[in-house]
C-alpha cells in the first residue's frame, strides 16, 4: 500500500510537471505570437507614419522660406554615448538625429552631417542595426553630399529597412521609440524654424507670413502622424514607463485636436499667426528635452 502511494505521489509529481512544462509551451506560444502581431502592426504603422514624412520633405520646406542655418537646433551629435544608457534611449535619440542630419544636410554643412551620421552609427551600433544601416546609407552618404547640391533624400528609408531587422526581440518597442524621435525632432525643427523667421526685424509681416505660412500648413498637418505615434507606443508601453512623457504625448495629442477648428485660419496667408501653434510647440519643447537629456 505504501508502495502505490509512493508510485501514486510520482505520477501526480511527473503529471504536474508535464501541465506545468505545457502550461510555459503554450504560454511561450501565446507571446511569440502576439509579438509577431504587434511586431507586424507596428512595421505596418512605422511604415506609412514613414510615407508622410519624406526625407526630402524638410529641405523643400527650408528652399521654400531661406531659413539660415541655426546650429543650435540640432541635438549635439557629441551627445550620443550618453544615450547608451539604455536600448529605449539609444533608439529615440537615434531618431532625433535622423531629422538633425536632414537638416544640416540640406544646407550642405559636410562636419556637422558627418558628426552625426557618426551618432547614428553608435547609436545603430548599440540596438543591434548598425550593419543594416551602415549598408543603407554610408555610401550613399558621402555620393549625395558631394554630388547632389541639394543633398535632399540621400537616407532614403533607411531607418525603415533597419528597423525592420532589429536583432531583439525587443523590436517593436525599439522600431516605435525611433519613430518618436523622429516625429518630435520634426514638430521641433519645424517649430524652431517658424521661430527664427516670426524674431527676424529685417522681414515686415506680410514678407514673415509668406515664409511661416508652408511651415505652418506642415505642422498642422503631422497631427495624424502624432496620433499613429501614440497608438503605437500604447501597443510597446511597460508598466514602469515614466508616466510624465505619456502625459505630454496626450496633451501634444489635445493640442492638435485644438488646432483642428483654426486649421482654415492657416490657410489665408494675410491672417496667419504663429501663436495658433504656440500650444503644440511647448508641449514639444518638453517632449524633445525629455528624450535629448540623458538618463530621463
Amino acid at each position: 500500500m505504501k508502495k502505490l502511494s509512493v508510485f501514486a505521489l510520482l505520477v501526480a509529481v511527473i503529471f504536474s510537471c508535464q501541465t506545468k512544462s505545457n502550461k510555459e509551451e503554450l504560454a511561450e506560444i501565446k507571446q511569440e505570437a502576439e509579438f509577431d502581431e504587434t511586431t507586424k502592426v507596428l512595421s505596418e504603422r512605422f511604415a506609412s507614419m514613414y510615407e508622410t514624412i519624406p526625407a526630402s520633405e524638410l529641405a523643400g520646406y527650408l528652399e521654400s522660406v531661406d531659413a539660415e542655418y541655426n546650429g543650435l537646433f540640432i541635438n549635439d551629435p557629441g551627445k550620443a554615448s550618453e544615450y547608451l544608457i539604455s536600448p529605449e534611449q539609444s533608439a529615440t535619440a537615434l531618431g532625433v538625429y535622423y531629422m538633425d542630419i536632414l537638416y544640416a544636410a540640406a544646407y550642405k554643412k559636410s562636419d556637422q552631417t558627418s558628426a552625426l551620421y557618426d551618432a547614428m552609427q553608435l547609436l545603430a551600433d548599440s540596438i543591434g542595426m548598425g550593419r543594416v544601416l551602415n549598408q543603407a546609407i554610408q555610401e550613399q552618404f558621402h555620393n549625395e553630399l558631394e554630388d547632389n547640391p541639394e543633398a535632399k533624400a540621400y537616407v532614403k528609408d533607411a531607418l525603415v529597412q533597419a528597423s525592420k531587422n532589429l536583432n531583439t526581440s525587443n523590436r517593436p518597442r525599439l522600431s516605435t521609440l525611433i519613430m518618436a524621435g523622429i516625429v518630435i525632432e520634426r514638430l521641433h525643427l519645424l517649430g524652431s524654424i517658424i521661430d527664427q523667421a516670426t524674431e527676424n526685424e529685417t522681414l515686415d509681416k506680410q514678407d514673415v507670413a509668406l515664409m511661416i505660412t508652408p511651415l505652418m500648413k506642415a505642422t498642422a498637418g503631422q497631427a495624424e502622424n502624432v496620433n499613429k505615434m501614440i497608438e503605437a507606443i500604447n501597443l510597446i508601453r511597460n508598466p514602469d514607463d515614466e508616466a510624465e512623457a505619456f502625459a505630454l504625448l496626450y496633451e501634444l495629442q489635445h493640442e492638435f485636436s485644438r488646432l483642428e477648428e483654426k486649421k482654415g485660419d492657416i490657410d489665408r496667408t494675410e491672417s496667419v499667426d504663429p501663436a495658433l501653434l504656440s500650444g503644440i510647440f511647448e508641449v514639444v519643447r518638453d517632449l524633445r528635452t525629455q528624450i535629448v537629456t540623458p538618463g530621463k
